[in-house]
C-alpha cells in the first residue's frame, strides 16, 4: 500500500514480514515521492517482533539507482532484540525517481541463527525531517 501525507512530507509503503526465509523487502522511489533527492532519511517502522531466543538482529539498508549497483546507506539494530521501534537511516542525498531502497534482516553476529525470528515492518518512508 502506498500513502502520501497531505503536506507531501512523506510517502510510505506498509506491511512486510521479514524472516530467515524472506529476509528483505524493497521500496521503490516512485512517482508518489516528490523531489526524492531532498528526502534526508529512510524511516523504517518495526511494529512487531517474534524473537524467542532474543537473537541479536540488525537491518541493512541499501539504495540501488535505476541503473546501478546497490550502495549501503546504513544499518540499525533492535535493542533489546525483541523490541519494536521506529528507526531512521540517512539517504546521503542519493534517492532518485526509479531507484529502490532495500531493508534486509540479518543476524547481528556471525554465529546467530534467524530461525524462529519474524519481524513485521510497518511504514517504510522517505522523509525530509
Amino acid at each position: 500500500m502506498v500513502r502520501a501525507s497531505a503536506d507531501g512530507k512523506e510517502a510510505a509503503v506498509t506491511g512486510h514480514e521479514l524472516s530467515a526465509e524472506h529476509s528483505s523487502m524493497a521500496r521503490e522511489v516512485d512517482a508518489a515521492v516528490t523531489q526524492p533527492q531532498t528526502r534526508k532519511f529512510v524511516r523504517v517502522e518495526v511494529v512487531a517482533v517474534v524473537n524467542p531466543q532474543k537473537v541479536p538482529i540488525s537491518f541493512l539498508v541499501h539504495y540501488r539507482a535505476p541503473q546501478g549497483a546497490p550502495m549501503p546507506l546504513g544499518m540499525f539494530s533492535l535493542f533489546p532484540p525483541d523490541r519494536p521501534g521506529t528507526f531512521i537511516v540517512a539517504t546521503q542525498g542519493r534517492l532518485r525517481q526509479g531507484g529502490t531502497v532495500t531493508v534486509q534482516l540479518v543476524p547481528a553476529t556471525e554465529k546467530a541463527d534467524l530461525q524462529g525470528v519474524r519481524v513485521r515492518l510497518g511504514a517504510v518512508s522517505f522523509t525530509r525531517e
